[in-house]
């Protein structure tokens, strides 16, 4: 995978899925790659090609997972703001 700035997301991510099923040991720590940005994508390339530690890859994976979660309790919020804003007619 040599110019990852022209890749489309869908390729980077089928490349990345396909790297964890041929290196399960190795992809262990590859998590939410349907989730991540193409910048994000990118790092995770740079992974499999050992130009990235697996520390900064985890820094990635974390900040990635604390995003959904953040993400997730603003929805939840919302919503139960929602619910609570509506009165039955």
């Amino acid at each position: 995978m040599t110019d990852r700035g022209k890749k489309r997301c869908y390729d980077m991510r089928l490349y990345l899925v396909e790297w964890v099923v041929l290196n399960p040991e190795a992809g262990r720590e590859m998590k939410y790659i349907y989730n991540m940005s193409k910048s994000q994508l990118i790092k995770a390339c740079l992974y499999t090609e050992g130009k990235l530690s697996k520390q900064e890859l985890i820094d990635l994976i974390n900040y990635v997972r604390n995003f959904l979660k953040a993400a997730k309790a603003r929805l939840k919020e919302q919503k139960e703001q929602d619910s609570c804003g509506e009165e039955p007619e």
